[in-house]
């Protein structure tokens, strides 16, 4: 798999800049996961995009160096907290910063929320906000609830996103797997390559739209594509 993937870059946006956020060691997590991929990778802090009011410009610094990371990606995945049944607002400011530099990039959401139900009313609504910007949602999702509990605070702050023994992380509801580890990694190997083929097949889509007549071979793959 890193092989297939390593050429890939998908950053991981952390979208709450709240002191004490809970969220930025589910960001190391899944930092984590992804170069276990093989992917390249880095966390966006929303703490280094913040401005005083909403600007569509594209002429702050911050906008320039979100522009440029954005459009190096190959897709997005975005970890965000649940506050008061929506996403942050600094989130939302850091995205409205751009918008056709979104047009068709994959993006996955994490959702993170102190109760039970892992953010699930934010990422409906962030769901819709990245259809607005034109990005590709994928249909899997990773919830962190309870995520006070699902982290050791003395090794997260040495080592980042480090699970507590014994815990599961994330937590999935399917029970149809009799070994809950196998279970719970096969939800992010999911969400991880359902965002990595909905990249490539975006990009096939594209060739075969423009009607080009290719032979596409990467890694002893080959791909015959038969454009109109």
């Amino acid at each position: 798999m890193n092989k297939i993937w390593g050429c890939m870059y998908i950053p991981i946006i952390l979208g709450t800049a709240r002191e004490g956020r809970e969220s930025e060691k589910v960001a190391r997590f899944m930092l984590e996961k992804a170069e276990e991929f093989g992917l390249s990778s880095e966390i966006i802090d929303v703490r280094d995009y913040r401005l005083a009011a909403t600007d569509n410009t594209k002429t702050s610094e911050q906008a320039k160096r979100l522009m440029e990371l954005v459009l190096r990606a190959d897709g997005l995945v975005i970890v965000s907290p649940e506050y008061s049944h929506g996403y942050p607002g600094e989130l939302k400011m850091m995205l409205d910063m751009l918008y056709e530099e979104y047009f068709g990039k994959p993006v996955g959401i994490c959702g993170v929320s102190s109760g039970v139900f892992g953010g699930a009313r934010m990422i409906e609504q962030l769901w819709q906000i990245c259809i607005c910007l034109h990005m590709v949602p994928i249909g899997e999702v990773v919830s962190f609830p309870r995520v006070q509990d699902l982290f050791r605070r003395e090794r997260c702050d040495k080592e980042g996103g480090v699970p507590r023994e014994g815990e599961k992380v994330p937590r999935c509801p399917d029970q149809l797997r009799p070994d809950p580890q196998l279970r719970e990694r096969c939800r992010i190997l999911r969400f991880v390559v359902s965002l990595l083929y909905l990249k490539i097949g975006k990009d096939l889509c594209y060739l075969i739209r423009d009607g080009w007549k290719d032979r596409l071979s990467s890694n002893g793959l080959t791909i015959e594509l038969r454009g109109a």
